[in-house]
């Protein structure tokens, strides 16, 4: 199974309707703890009702948190280049949001390293 045990911390980018039920389904079918799901959303009142849940608010300034999954749900580029600093080798970025996706990256191919 490419996810399931595998996944240790994820973090859902955007907590509207999408979003809610993302983080809520990284619990219920794949078992993440919710202290293990952080969430991030540009409205301070959805982050409220995301910590309410018990999920983790992401602090963007701490560095040591790296994580498995990210799942953008803002319907808005919301990850960029410069945040490839929070992902665990192997990371999967995916997009689950009707708008723009996570970010429009262009990863190095290992030839050019």
């Amino acid at each position: 199974m490419l996810l399931g045990p595998s996944l240790r911390r994820c973090l859902v980018l955007g907590y509207g309707a999408i979003g809610e039920q993302v983080a809520s389904y990284l619990t219920r079918q794949f078992g993440v703890a919710r202290n293990d799901v952080y969430v991030q959303d540009n409205n301070p009142e959805r982050n409220t009702v995301a910590a309410r849940r018990g999920f983790v608010i992401w602090d963007r300034a701490d560095p040591t948190l790296r994580f498995d999954l990210v799942v953008g749900c803002s319907g808005q580029a919301s990850f960029g280049i410069g945040d490839i600093v929070f992902l665990e080798d192997g990371a999967l970025l995916a997009s689950a949001s009707s708008g723009l996706p996570i970010a429009s990256l262009r990863w190095p191919s290992a030839s050019r390293m």
